[in-house]
């Protein structure tokens, strides 16, 4: 796709992206669980404060238009 430019081909634009979104599914098909016990560590540490999500809020609070 980086060789495709906008005086390109589309079509044939349009089937290198078709296939590149293929193999993307392919590769998003896989998927581990990790065991429970990362999600409890990782709950402790977001209950612990050391995220922030002021940057969600800031987003969602720019769409909302507040």
């Amino acid at each position: 796709m980086a060789h495709i430019t906008v005086l390109g081909d589309v079509d044939k634009a349009e089937g290198a992206l078709g296939e590149l979104m293929d193999r993307m599914d392919v590769a998003r098909s896989v998927s581990v669980t990790p065991p429970e016990r990362y999600f409890a560590m990782a709950r402790k540490k977001i209950e612990g404060g050391h995220y922030s999500f002021e940057a969600d809020v800031d987003a969602i609070k720019a769409v909302e238009g507040n």
